[in-house]
């Protein structure tokens, strides 16, 4: 996505004239923080450090491969069905055991789960 012109950015839209824009970046007047020539001086807000903002953060984990620096939208780690799906604590008794078999929520087919599915996905009928 492009930061708007800077023409248009000083459009008075909404506001009738002496309207001028406020960097949240350095705190002047006259531009937007997308479009602000100066080193970003806000605190990323993953990891509150300066000079990145969070979509470059290095500290950013990736919810797939749980490593830094990465999305998991560009992971490079082939998704997988997780045989502890939705289980977030341990039981005191051990690994349970399904009483029903799963399937696919895509395919219909009972040898992956849906976020396995490598089908395209249908639309609802």
């Amino acid at each position: 996505m492009q930061a708007p012109k800077e023409e248009s950015i000083n459009r008075n839209r909404y506001f009738q004239g002496g309207y001028e824009p406020k960097c949240f970046n350095c705190g002047e007047r006259g531009h937007i923080a997308s479009a602000c020539k100066k080193e970003n001086l806000l605190p990323c807000m993953v990891c509150s450090r300066k000079g990145h903002k969070k979509e470059n953060c290095p500290f950013r984990v990736c919810y797939r491969c749980k490593r830094l620096g990465h999305r998991n939208s560009r992971c490079k780690t082939a998704p997988h069905a997780k045989r502890e799906w939705k289980s977030y604590l341990p039981s005191p008794h051990g690994d349970k055991k399904t009483k029903h078999a799963v399937s696919c929520y895509n395919c219909g087919s009972s040898t992956h789960a849906g976020t396995a599915c490598r089908e395209t996905r249908r639309e609802p009928a």
